[in-house]
């Protein structure tokens, strides 16, 4: 059932069905056919609510402004929300084999973008950094519910978190350390996750990323050379992302390096 099809949304379904999976474009999903409603119990908060009007006013702000090229439609709705249901064939290949397609995966690239502006818009309204710090969390929160959880989102978000009360302690913060505690939380709340490719690929080529940096930083003299750096982070996330890219899609793109 789409996100537009209102009727059941926000509602509490029991359902019978036979149970089926697909495997398409290297995701797999859960099929139900035959399916027949036993029971709809509705569901109210305010939380709801609020995620509900978040989630169509920025699908209606999306439908307004790809009027005038349809393709554009799916591509934001793919690049802000995840949903790759209305991206064509063709816009779809040209992302999978320049080794882009993350972008339409909503992870720590979305959150920390969401993170960094919140953060300097609340900076310039309040003084003290717990409670910008606090704002930014709650925004992030609800950007996590519109967007129904992904694992990889999850994993950034709790990243995030960490970081934020290692400083406001005044504890040495720890990218390792944030990723092992994040790996435990999402395993904890949602185990099943592990089969994943969101959440496989997402900590692979994190782990990637602190490993080679943290072996190079020093070496190269990274932080003065922002695009040996940038450089540096792309290639460990090729490294990282190579093997299930190569089981999932079949595919190996070492242009990804230069173009991500």
């Amino acid at each position: 059932i789409n996100f537009e099809d209102s009727v059941l949304l926000n509602k509490k379904l029991q359902i019978k069905g036979l149970l089926s999976y697909l495997n398409q474009n290297g995701y797999q999903e859960i099929i139900i056919n035959r399916c027949k409603i036993l029971n709809i119990e509705e569901q109210k908060s305010i939380i709801n609510d609020i995620i509900i009007f978040c989630k169509k006013y920025i699908i209606d702000i999306i439908n307004k402004s790809s009027k005038v090229c349809p393709e554009l439609d799916g591509f934001q709705k793919g690049v802000f929300l995840g949903k790759t249901e209305s991206i064509s064939n063709r816009v779809y290949n040209i992302f999978k084999f320049s080794g882009t397609l993350h972008l339409f995966a909503v992870s720590g690239l979305h959150i920390g973008f969401i993170y960094m502006i919140f953060k300097k818009l609340f900076s310039f309204i309040f003084l003290k950094r717990f409670i910008t710090e606090f704002l930014v969390t709650i925004v992030l929160l609800l950007y996590l519910h519109i967007v129904d959880h992904p694992p990889s989102a999850v994993r950034a978000l709790i990243m995030i978190i960490s970081w934020q009360v290692s400083h406001i302690i005044y504890k040495k913060q720890n990218s390792l350390s944030s990723l092992v505690l994040s790996c435990f939380f999402v395993l904890f709340l949602y185990p099943g996750t592990i089969m994943d490719i969101g959440f496989q690929l997402s900590y692979t080529v994190v782990l990637s990323i602190l490993v080679i940096r943290l072996n190079l930083r020093e070496k190269m003299n990274l932080n003065k050379f922002r695009i040996k750096n940038s450089l540096t982070i792309s290639f460990a996330a090729f490294c990282g992302s190579l093997l299930l890219i190569f089981d999932y899609f079949h595919i190996i793109v070492p242009g990804s390096i230069l173009i991500n």
